[in-house]
This record gives structure tokens, sequence and C-alpha cells, in this order.
């Protein structure tokens, strides 16, 4: 969930950008019981951010980004009944597709990988009425 409130919270004070690349960690034991609070600091024209999770002021995670000014993916979530589960359709977007050259595919993957663990936690924790 924190990894998905971090972006959250990145997204929503810098709309212009979309996160690319996410580091995260985890720092201390959390408890789900008591409230987060994230503190964001920006630099390199708000291209580059860290997030500082802490509880009680304790600090429980650091989350670092690195953002870019279009996302290269997009994605939607895919209606399903069960709430463990999620379905995403993705895609690269025309932009960026005529860009990419056969040996990027590997950083195409996981760059994939990256960007459906976040959005789906967010759909998943949103479905199931979780506030992020």
């Amino acid at each position: 969930i924190v990894r998905s409130q971090s972006a959250v919270a990145f997204k929503t004070l810098n709309p212009c950008f979309s996160p690319h690349t996410l580091n995260y960690k985890f720092v201390g034991p959390a408890n789900s019981s008591l409230p987060i609070e994230f503190t964001l600091n920006r630099f390199d024209n708000n291209s580059v951010a860290s997030v500082t999770i802490s509880q009680k002021g304790k600090v429980v995670g650091i989350a670092h980004f690195r953002a870019k000014g279009d996302f290269p993916v997009e994605s939607r979530s895919i209606k399903t009944d069960d709430l463990l589960r999620t379905a995403l359709w993705m895609r690269v977007r025309r932009t960026v597709f005529y860009s990419l050259h056969p040996a990027d595919s590997f950083a195409v993957s996981m760059f994939f990988s990256e960007s459906t663990m976040l959005v789906a936690d967010t759909h998943l924790y949103q479905r199931a009425g979780i506030k992020i």
C-alpha cells in the first residue's frame, strides 16, 4: 500500500510528470493500525523526488522516484468480480513505440513489470475500499 500511496502522492503534487522509476527501501517495521505520514522532497526541476514514510516520527520507509514528462504506457483496468485479483490492458504509446529498438525489449519488459505493480496495486486497493 505504501508504494502505491507514494506514487499517488508524487503524481498529485506533480501532475505534469509520471513516475518512471521507483526505488523503495523498508527501513523499519510499520504498524497498519497507525497513520502514515509522507514527506516529499523534490530535486532536479521536480523530476526526481524522495518520499520519506513515517509513523509517529519514526521512519519506516524511503522511496525515490525518477519521472518523465509523458507516461510511455497506456493502461486501464479490466473489470472482474474477484477482489483479490486484478487485470490490466497495457500498451506502449505509439510515440514511444516507434523510437524503440529490438535491443530495448528487456528494459521495456522491466518497465512494464514495475508500472504494472504500481497500477495494479492502486486498482486493487481502490476496489477493496482502501483509501490511498
